[in-house]
């Protein structure tokens, strides 16, 4: 019985062996990408003002400090809608 079971596990070790080998097939594919393009050119980018608050001392007094930061709110609110609309205007 032992030997029957060797023949048969040899026989089909030879016959999966016999076998062809798989047929490898290349396929070229095209597959086309969307990319974004710079919709805003460096030119016209805004440009970042300079803010009063770089110009706060130790010494002012905190009146000063608190007008210059109000201005400093309003400056950089505007900047922002710039920016806004510059990057609204490339989602369209």
């Amino acid at each position: 019985m032992r030997h029957v079971l060797f023949v048969i596990a040899a026989l089909s070790l030879l016959f999966g062996c016999a076998s062809r080998e798989p047929a490898v097939k290349v396929v070229t594919q095209e597959v086309k990408v969307p990319v974004r393009e710079v919709c805003i050119k460096p030119e016209k980018l805004p440009l970042k003002e300079n803010y009063v608050t770089t110009h706060i001392s130790r010494n002012d007094s905190n009146v000063t400090k608190t007008k210059k930061l109000i201005v400093h709110y309003k400056q950089s609110e505007m900047y922002i809608k710039v920016l806004q609309e510059t990057l609204k205007s490339c989602s369209e």
